[in-house]
This record gives C-alpha cells, sequence and structure tokens, in this order.
C-alpha cells in the first residue's frame, strides 16, 4: 500500500457473534500511522453505517519487521455486510499478510452500536424527507443563477510514454465541437517536455459534428505530460433542434441494452398506466437516481452494470437512455467537463429528444432534471456506432470498458500511460467569466463567423498563441468588448 485504501468485504458476516480481525504489516520507512475502519453496509439504501469502532495505530510499523495488530468486533443483528477498511495515512510503502476474519462465541448485542444505528436511520429518514443540496448542486445553482453567457477554459491533460526512446505515437483528444449553445474561441496543445510534440491537426469526425484533436507526441519511456486548453463561450440555449434520423437513438446496443429482459420490465413498471412521455422521463430520472445496485463488483460502465453495482456517472447516463429508449423515446449519452465541481476525468449526462424543443439534457448523478447549459462543455455526443464499440479491444482508454469509443482519450499502439501522478482525476472546467446577457447574440454572433477561420488553423496544425492569450486575458477581465476584438 502506498497512501491508499485497501478494503476487506464480507457478505452476510454472523451477527451476535465475536468477530476477531488480524493482520500484520511491516513498513519500509517509518510510518505515521495507518487505521483499520469496520462500517456495515445496507444495500437497500447504500449508505456505509458506522456499526464498530474506528482503530488507529501511530507509527508502530516498524522499519523491516512485521507486527500484527487484532481488533474484535460485534456487529448488531440488523448487519448485512462488513467492509474493513485498511488505510495507509502516509506516503511511504507499507506491506501488509492476508487479513483474516475469525469468528467466536457468542456475545451479547452492542447496546451503543445498536442506539447509533437508530441514530443514522433518523438521520436518513429526515434526510430523505427533506433532501439538502450537496455541495456540487450548490455550485451548479449558484451558477445558473447568473444572467448571461460564459466563457470557459477546459484543461484536459494525459500522462503517455513509450517502451523505446525513439517511439512515437497518436493521442486522440475529444475536443468541444461548434453547437447550438456553445462555440470553441481558441485552443492550444502542448507537451511539457520541449520538442516531444511532433505536431498536431483538429478532425472532424465521419458522424459530421464530433471534433477531435490528434497529437503526434514522441514522450520517451519516462514520459511526458500531454496536455491543452480550449477556451469555449457557452450559453444557456436554445437546444439542439436537430431531430434524429428516424430509427436511431432507439435501439439496443453494446452500452446501452435497452432490449435487454431487465431494461424491459423496469420500463414496463416505470410507465405503469402513464400515457405521458414527460412524466415517464420523470419516472426514469427518479429510479436512475435512487439506483444503488445490487452489491455487485464495478467493473463496466454499461447500463446493466448499473442495475447490478450502481456504478459512476457514466453507468447512470447509460443507464438513463437505455429505460428511455425501452419507451421509444430517443437518447444518447453526452460526455463533457463541468464547471460545478473541482478537476476529474469526464463527466456523462443524457439527452432525450422531446419533439417541439429538440434535445433535453437529465443529470441523475448531479440530480437535476434540467441542468444548466452553461455550466458544461459538450466534448462528446454518443452515436449508437460509438456504443457499439464501447467494449472494443482498444490499446488504452484511461477508463474501464463501457464508455463510448472516442468520448474519452485514445492511444495509438506505442503509446502507454505513464506513471507520473496518484491522481487520476487530472481534467477540469472552469468559468473565466459572466457576461451580460444583452451582449449575448452579439458575442455568439462573431464567435461563429470566426470559427471557420481557426478551424481551418488548427486542422493545419497552426496554434496562435497571441490571440488565445488576448481573449483569455479579455475574458478574466469580463470585457465583452475586449473579447469581441479579440475575435475579430
Amino acid at each position: 500500500m502506498n497512501g491508499t485504501f485497501q478494503t476487506v468485504r464480507i457478505a452476510k458476516p454472523p451477527t451476535g457473534r465475536r468477530l476477531l480481525f488480524r493482520v500484520a504489516f511491516r513498513g519500509t520507512q517509518k510510518l505515521q500511522g495507518f487505521s483499520v475502519v469496520a462500517v456495515a453496509v445496507k444495500p437497500r439504501n447504500g449508505k456505509e453505517l458506522p456499526w464498530a469502532a474506528t482503530w488507529t495505530d501511530d507509527g508502530k510499523a516498524e522499519v523491516g519487521r512485521w507486527v500484527e495488530f487484532s481488533r474484535e468486533y460485534v456487529l448488531p443483528p440488523e448487519s448485512t455486510g462488513l467492509s474493513i477498511v485498511i488505510h495507509n495515512v502516509d506516503k511511504q510503502s507499507i506491506y501488509f499478510s492476508d487479513p483474516h476474519l475469525t469468528v467466536g462465541e457468542d456475545a451479547p448485542p452492542d447496546q451503543n452500536a445498536i442506539a447509533a444505528v437508530e441514530q443514522v436511520k433518523r438521520e436518513m429518514a429526515e434526510e430523505a424527507a427533506h433532501p439538502k443540496p450537496t455541495i456540487v448542486q450548490k455550485n451548479h445553482d449558484a451558477l445558473a443563477a447568473q444572467a448571461g453567457p460564459a466563457i470557459v477554459r477546459l484543461k484536459m491533460r494525459a500522462p503517455l510514454r513509450t517502451k523505446s526512446p525513439s517511439e512515437v505515437g497518436t493521442a486522440s483528444f475529444p475536443i468541444p465541437a461548434l453547437d447550438a449553445s456553445q462555440v470553441p474561441l481558441d485552443f492550444k496543445i502542448e507537451v511539457d517536455k520541449p520538442g516531444k510534440l511532433l505536431g498536431f491537426k483538429w478532425r472532424r469526425r465521419a458522424d459530421g459534428h464530433n471534433l477531435l484533436c490528434e497529437a503526434r507526441i514522441q514522450p520517451g519511456t519516462k514520459g511526458a505530460w500531454v496536455h491543452y486548453e480550449a477556451l469555449v463561450l457557452v450559453r444557456q440555449g436554445p437546444a439542439d433542434d436537430t431531430a434524429p434520423a428516424d430509427g436511431t437513438l432507439v435501439k439496443s446496443t453494446a452500452c446501452v441494452q435497452c432490449s435487454h429482459r431487465e431494461i424491459l420490465e423496469i420500463a414496463q413498471r416505470l410507465a405503469g398506466e402513464t400515457k405521458s412521455p414527460q412524466e415517464y422521463v420523470g419516472r426514469v430520472f427518479e429510479f436512475v437516481r435512487d439506483n444503488r445496485g445490487k452489491g455487485a463488483p464495478f467493473k463496466t460502465l454499461d447500463a446493466l452494470a448499473a442495475l447490478a453495482c450502481e456504478g459512476s456517472c457514466t453507468n447512470r447516463a447509460n443507464l438513463s437512455a437505455a429505460l428511455l429508449r425501452a419507451h421509444g423515446i430517443p437518447a444518447r449519452t453526452v460526455a463533457h467537463m463541468p464547471t460545478w465541481c473541482g478537476p476529474l476525468y469526464e463527466h456523462w449526462l443524457t439527452e432525450y429528444w422531446q419533439p417541439g424543443q429538440g434535445w433535453i439534457a437529465m443529470d441523475p448523478s448531479l440530480g437535476r432534471t434540467t441542468p444548466d447549459r452553461r455550466t458544461r462543455v459538450v466534448i462528446g455526443v454518443s452515436s449508437e456506432a460509438d456504443e457499439d464499440r464501447a467494449f472494443d479491444p482498444l490499446h488504452t482508454r484511461f477508463v474501464m470498458p463501457g464508455a463510448p469509443y472516442l468520448s474519452v482519450i485514445e492511444l495509438s499502439p506505442t503509446l502507454y500511460p505513464a506513471d507520473l501522478t496518484q491522481d487520476d482525476a487530472i481534467n477540469v472546467a472552469e468559468q473565466l467569466a459572466s457576461l451580460p446577457s444583452k451582449e449575448e447574440a452579439q458575442l455568439f454572433q462573431t464567435a461563429i463567423k470566426a470559427f471557420p477561420a481557426m478551424f481551418r488553423r488548427l486542422s493545419a496544425g497552426k496554434q496562435n498563441p497571441p490571440r488565445f492569450t488576448a481573449i483569455e486575458s479579455a475574458a478574466k477581465e469580463k470585457q465583452s468588448r475586449k473579447v469581441l476584438n479579440a475575435l475579430r
């Protein structure tokens, strides 16, 4: 272990019995300490309740010497699972033997633990009856309350290496495209080691909408950071009103399995007697938002995996799309970077087609039925063809299987992820400015007019650092007139 967590999980542990947990540690250097925390899991609500005590050691794991530690627990009667988390609070390596649990004799119920459980239940019931906004929801709502368009700076990066110093590879990054609610203003890409970026070009994908930046790099065996920045103008509307082609975005695919029996059964149950598509959409949103899975391991990002393990935002987006398609509503998943949180890899939500209104977003992970368009920069709108390649045996994609093809970074066979950081949440979108509503039309008109020339330049692999800096500086000053001058 190196500054991280290891978890031992026991399904259906014996309750009312003495449980003895043992593990042995050996440190490579003097350690500040580690902790072992036992928690019981309630699958019906997905909450982890601290039914057993926290046990912390302070520096007893000595260099080169095995030291055994043990802890006794008695779980309350309602315990349905036990997770024992071993946390190394130091950044130095620590080795540990196979942890094991011994079941002992009967023991009386732990009244203090039972009282703690009842208190947590009351708190959870109160939270369910009167939910409070999370931090990210508060951030989203604060950004949504602003008037007018916004300029967002998107930063995406990847640590890459090759197996030999002379090898060259291509990294394909999804990048913001032009649509009804966003316009890329400018772009720059670089490698943190001089001479390692051999060239790049923008390319429009065959779907006619999504864009890629293909960077040729020679990062070497020790690796290098490849990163790009994009300045993007975003606004709340209008919604994309490009209707799906007949018979598209309603089919079952590799990661949106809308024809699977389990998906169809849930869709039928959610539909009930309702004849209102909008009411059904609301029921899908609530179901996916509240879904906690069945306790299965988290291994893939598809819709069925969400039913098994809850998963991530990608699972929820795929599950939402599957349930909507199962009811005949065209739906697609959208990869983007939100401004309502700090660094992360990417975020996914679902859009569904509503005749007369266009594509409407829903984000069960955020807990918002119609998230504000100004709080995200879209980098990929998935097609059924992309979804069917979600489980391709691709070289490496920085995420587990189940994410639509080219919605994430793709690497050529000579490139590999480099071990340059312990944090894989390395991308971020930040709002530089919120500009006056009265200037929105002129800003978008000017930006859209300037986009073709910028696209041709970047497709030829030519950057314009002074222009990028001028737009960025004007945005930071919140000066619409300066932004317009920099775009012309």
